[in-house]
């Protein structure tokens, strides 16, 4: 059963024997972790520490980086495990090792993974608290730890018996009633009542966590909650700092609400540090609570996975699937399109008919979206189309935030005011668009992601009108690289990735490139510079360079300006000045 305690426990018991290994991992969630065994290995590794430190990735290739634990103590956690594959993982791990101090840990809600683990390991099941442990746990969240007053005693006693001795119902009640009126606490224990009536034990469980949802104090807070249930889903396709840049455009400062959040037990950020340094959050749910942001999620219409699936030819294309969760729900009112939030939409390629398509049809639903924000649209590579769309674009809804787009599309249509809310355009693969948006359509743009998109005839003009971008990323780019001058114009641009030039001629970066002096990161991959001007030691924020030089080409002395400097990363067959040019960077840690 899930909110028992067992994650916690394994936790308890991981930070007390770390210092003992060598090596440490602890896996949090291992079902969630997609891919194949050794693309599961790969991840698991990703996670290792070795005495408290990150291991660093080894050779790249999938298996070989374990070389490094075999013979050494290790301690590893999987949490939350569901399959078979990954006890035989586990112990496809512990064999190799082959260490007789290491030990092996994992949770499960299914008995029989325990089972699977064979008769020499120890299999503790985990119960639900008693009155006494259920009454000590919540009043430490209600009380701080304190003896209720002698007035409470009575419905805090009932508070514990309707969450049953379920430790995360009594965290999340406790932490929602700390403080709040006599009021609300005569309430609760009339609605946990209403809780046991449901059959479902998981149900059950999500209907008595809702109260605290319920009680939320503003409809933002509420949104941004449900908006992480969304992201932490596949079909979402968006990152934690998306999400960050998402809400400071929607509600502008976040951290209060996310704090609130947190509080109530109802999400826990952790943090990362990049290359640079800067902070990156990280969001995580016990699955009941995310459990029960679905079921909200349902019951209100917010989100949508929508997908066509081969169709007949006698289907009307108004009568389209969609998929919210495990519900197959038919829309066909506008008000129901409407109430949509976030949404994936996944086209297949086969036409309905030679008078109408799947584009068609998605033609047809995307205007409906009023009030959408979050959208991934992946089409197929290749489409069909019938006589009404071949040569017709994609106009999108106007008040998107964050948009994700892959596949064949044409040119891409946004109005000019939605421009004023989208912050994220990420492109993929979208191989035959030649026109993006205008530019007076993103004013807001503060990331852009192209990859695979070499047909894109407008970058040059389109990229100066983009005042706001702090992030461009750009992979598998073609042509002279005539561009790069604009780049000179995003003053306020933060991070910059350019990986895959089609041709391996060098090219020169301009003199423009002196302007970006805000600039933190710098990764010029697979595409060899033949000339750094001078205006390279403006960068003075700089702390991550990589830059591949090309054939007998000097390493400029402006390097050594960038004082800033901690990574650096050079690919080059010369080395001429090199040791000049880094001499003078004091900061420099790699």
């Amino acid at each position: 059963m899930g909110g028992v305690g067992k994650t916690t426990l394994a936790k308890l018991i991981f930070n007390e024997v770390c210092p003992k290994f060598e090596f440490t991992c602890f896996v949090e969630e291992i079902k969630g972790i997609p891919g194949r065994r050794e693309e599961v290995k790969t991840r698991v590794w990703e996670k290792m520490r070795r005495h408290g430190v990150p291991v660093s990735s080894g050779t790249g290739r999938s298996g070989d980086e374990w070389y490094q634990v075999a013979g050494k103590s290790l301690f590893l956690v999987f949490d939350d495990v569901e399959s078979s594959e990954h006890i035989d993982l586990l112990k496809e791990i512990a064999h190799d090792n082959g260490v007789g101090e290491s030990r092996f840990v994992l949770t499960s809600r299914n008995s029989q993974r325990l089972h699977d683990c064979g008769d020499d390991a120890y299999s503790l099941r985990l119960d639900c608290l008693d009155k006494r442990d259920a009454v000590k746990l919540f009043t430490a969240y209600a009380f701080g730890g304190e003896e209720p007053p002698e007035s409470s005693k009575e419905i805090v006693e009932e508070v514990v018996d309707g969450c049953g001795g379920l430790p995360l119902s009594l965290e999340v009640l406790g932490k929602y009633l700390r403080g709040q009126d006599t009021a609300l606490w005569v309430e609760i224990p009339a609605a946990l009542r209403k809780c046991d009536e449901i059959a479902d034990l998981e149900e059950k469980v999500w209907a008595k966590l809702e109260l605290s949802y319920n009680g939320l104090p503003e409809n933002e807070v509420k949104n941004i909650f449900l908006d992480i249930v969304w992201f932490l889903t596949p079909a979402s396709g968006f990152f934690p700092d998306d999400a960050i840049m998402a809400w400071s455009s929607i509600y502008g400062s976040t951290l209060n609400r996310l704090k609130l959040l947190e509080d109530r037990s109802l999400v826990s950020v952790h943090h990362r540090k990049d290359e640079v340094g800067n902070d990156h959050p990280t969001f995580h749910m016990h699955e009941h609570v995310r459990g029960m942001g679905r079921r909200i999620t349902r019951k209100i219409g917010r989100t949508l996975d929508l997908s066509w699936p081969r169709l007949s030819t006698s289907s009307s294309p108004k009568d389209y699937n969609i998929y919210s969760y495990d519900d197959r729900i038919v829309f066909q009112e506008r008000e129901e399109l409407g109430k949509i939030v976030a949404a994936r939409i996944t086209l297949e390629s086969t036409p309905i008919s030679a008078e109408s398509c799947h584009f068609c049809t998605m033609l047809d639903v995307l205007p409906k979206l009023t009030a959408i924000q979050y959208l991934q649209l992946q089409l197929p590579v290749e489409r069909k189309c019938c006589k009404r769309c071949r040569n017709q674009a994609v106009t999108l809804p106007s008040p998107l935030v964050l948009l994700g787009i892959s596949g064949s599309t044409g040119n891409l249509v946004l109005p000019v005011e939605a421009g004023k809310n989208l912050v994220l355009l990420n492109c993929y693969c979208v191989s035959n668009l030649r026109r993006l948006v205008s530019s007076t359509a993103c004013t807001s743009l503060v990331k852009l992601v192209l990859t695979s998109c070499e047909k894109l005839y407008e970058l040059k003009h389109w990229l100066a009108q983009l005042q706001q971008l702090r992030i461009l990323d750009i992979e598998r780019w073609s042509g002279k690289g005539d561009w790069l001058v604009s780049l000179g114009k995003l003053t306020s641009l933060e991070r910059l990735a350019l990986r895959g030039r089609g041709s391996r001629t060098p090219f020169e970066l301009p003199p423009a490139f002196g302007q970006l002096t805000k600039l933190q990161y710098l990764s010029l991959d697979e595409c060899e510079v033949s000339y750094i001007p001078t205006s390279f030691r403006n960068l003075t924020s700089l702390r991550f360079l990589r830059l591949e030089i090309g054939d007998r080409q000097v390493i400029p002395n402006v390097i050594g300006n960038l004082q800033q400097l901690r990574v650096l990363k050079i690919k080059s067959w010369a080395v001429d000045g090199f040791m000049e040019a880094i001499g003078h960077l004091t900061g420099l840690e790699s």
